[in-house]
């Protein structure tokens, strides 16, 4: 990059010269990984300017994590989930549905490290280049739509358990980068059409096994540790 093109980009990022070859890395990362098109992307890496920055995916982690320190803090259990977290009035609990937060809130509770981290991982490694590309409001809609249809189907098809996670959320993040795969595939270059649809797959597959046995087993043993009644119809 010439010196004076050099300053004209940092001008209009707002990105010190100095980090401006890191800064364009990502935004070619991100480019790559959600645009389909070489001529979107090669318009995308020129007028990219990180105004507003990726903001959303950031605040909503950094926002989990501090839920999560704060129960690791006040309750003494960070590996694992506690007993008592049944009681947080962010839990999704089936029996106060009137609670209407609780189908959005249950995201900033997880049930261990693991948990935790995978989702972070996850929901910053995908999120952030899809919310560089097509916004925090398109982004944030995806993620929060993913995280209530998840709270949505867990009282419809499991009303005996209560839910924590944003798993919702990082499920509907990999799902639209499928939906990218299926519906631009016909413009992709075949391989990295393959190779994102494998990763995808790869991922979801053993997660809704795991969901489907032992991760329902998890919340099932949470909850009977609260002693909850029968609940009706059960």
């Amino acid at each position: 990059m010439e010196n004076e093109d050099a300053d004209t980009v940092a001008k209009a990022t707002g990105v010190a010269k100095s980090d401006l070859t890191t800064f364009k890395r990502g935004v070619k990362f991100a480019g790559d990984l959600v645009l389909t098109n070489d001529r979107d992307k090669e318009l995308y890496y020129k007028k990219y300017t990180c105004l507003p920055p990726p903001l959303f995916m950031i605040l909503i982690s950094l926002t989990e994590l501090a839920v999560y320190i704060y129960y690791g803090v006040t309750l003494g259990e960070w590996m694992t989930y506690h007993p008592e977290l049944v009681n947080s009035p962010l839990i999704f609990d089936p029996r106060k549905r009137q609670e209407v937060w609780r189908f959005l809130t249950y995201m900033l509770l997880h049930a261990g490290l693991e948990h935790i981290l995978f989702n972070l991982l996850i929901q910053l490694l995908l999120g952030i280049p899809l919310e560089m590309v097509h916004g925090g409001l398109r982004v944030g809609a995806i993620y929060l739509t993913g995280v209530i249809a998840g709270s949505l189907g867990s009282s419809i098809f499991d009303p005996s358990t209560p839910l924590v996670g944003a798993s919702g959320g990082v499920y509907s993040l990999f799902t639209a980068q499928l939906a990218n795969v299926v519906l631009n595939g016909d413009v992709m270059h075949k391989l990295s059409s393959l190779l994102r649809t494998i990763f995808v797959t790869a991922i979801l597959a053993p997660i809704l096994a795991t969901l489907s046995t032992g991760g329902s087993k998890l919340l099932q043993a949470a909850s009977r540790c609260r002693s909850w009644p029968t609940l009706p119809g059960q």
